[in-house]
């Protein structure tokens, strides 16, 4: 009898706690957890956090800044969201800063769009909708619908961390973004298990170079899209873009490749992933080298984040976040 009246009151309990937890949750607060539509002709819309009013703008010239943030695999935005503007904070931007993390769903959501738990992070569409939506498409729509109605901002950084920093990374390989809003775009990916290679070469440990990987029978696929270029049109986003066409763009896009000196993560186990590096770490840094190898005048940075993991909260406090945000934000 004694256990039953125990195990009623950690049932009690824990209801109770769930219920604080559940109220706390930003998506409780409208003026924070909005909706946007992609396609006007679509009842279909999306969620975002956003610390501006994105329906009816507040007609304010101060936001010179946008920070968007992908959450990672775990589809928590809401996490991303309060650590971008924690960073923010940190770099003493937030008086003029849009903070937008937008919110990828599985579950089916009435009149919101929904993806696979990983697929959205390469661009595909959306498992519904007429008409059905690239999850890229999702970052043109949203970043524009700000800009129109905040035209003051004119410095942009798209992040993201882990997934979220694959998804960052891709769109920036395929996206015209910086031409579509007439304005400068900074990407910053953070820690990503897997990037994309313009070129076929790899690193080659032996001879300490960049070349065609001189077997590849055990990974005869190692560069297809979404590791490289071959097969380019089964992106869901642009089908008609060539490989031409982003070796031209995507080595003068603003991107900065940043990993933490301790990020030794290895969640990609695919051998396409094996021929990028080791680790997040080595990945990062083997991208960064082989754009300095592949395009010499190319507009690519690396930033190494000393002591950190695979930590999201620790890349945006660090010191070189904070240097990173105060160069690009006024």
């Amino acid at each position: 009898m004694k256990n039953t009246v125990q195990y009623q009151f950690i049932f009690a309990l824990s209801l109770v706690l769930c219920a604080l937890s559940c109220s706390d949750s930003l998506e409780n607060d409208p003026s924070v957890y909005q909706r946007i539509t992609v396609y006007p002709e679509s009842e279909l819309g999306f969620n975002v956090f956003c610390n501006a009013n994105l329906d009816n703008p507040e007609g304010l010239t101060h936001y010179k800044n946008l920070l968007f943030v992908s959450h990672g695999g775990a589809l928590d935005g809401e996490r991303h969201y309060k650590i971008a503007l924690d960073g923010v904070r940190l770099a003493n931007k937030l008086g003029n800063t849009i903070v937008v993390a937008p919110q990828f769903r599985t579950e089916n959501i009435s009149r919101n769009y929904r993806w696979g738990k990983y697929n959205w992070k390469d661009g595909r569409e959306s498992y519904n909708g007429v008409p059905k939506v690239s999850s890229y498409a999702v970052f043109d729509a949203l970043i524009s619908q700000i800009i129109s109605k905040y035209p003051s901002i004119e410095n942009i950084i798209l992040t993201g961390h882990s997934a979220g920093a694959q998804a960052v990374f891709r769109y920036a390989v395929l996206t015209d973004l910086p031409e579509l809003i007439s304005r400068d775009v900074n990407y910053l990916p953070m820690n990503p298990a897997s990037l994309l290679y313009i070129g076929p070469e790899r690193w080659n440990e032996e001879i300490n170079s960049f070349i065609i990987p001189p077997d590849l029978s055990t990974c005869p696929d190692y560069n297809t899209w979404n590791y490289g270029l071959n097969n380019i049109e089964l992106n869901e986003y642009r089908p008609d873009i060539t490989a031409e066409y982003i070796n031209e763009t995507f080595p003068y896009r603003n991107l900065t490749y940043c990993v933490g000196t301790r990020d030794f993560n290895i969640t990609d186990p695919s051998c396409e992933a094996d021929y990028l590096g080791s680790t997040s770490l080595d990945k990062s840094t083997k991208a960064y080298q082989y754009m300095q190898f592949k395009v010499p005048d190319n507009n690519h940075e690396l930033i190494t984040v000393e002591g950190i993991a695979h930590d999201f909260t620790g890349m945006m406090r660090s010191p070189e976040i904070r240097t990173y945000i105060n160069s690009i934000f006024e």
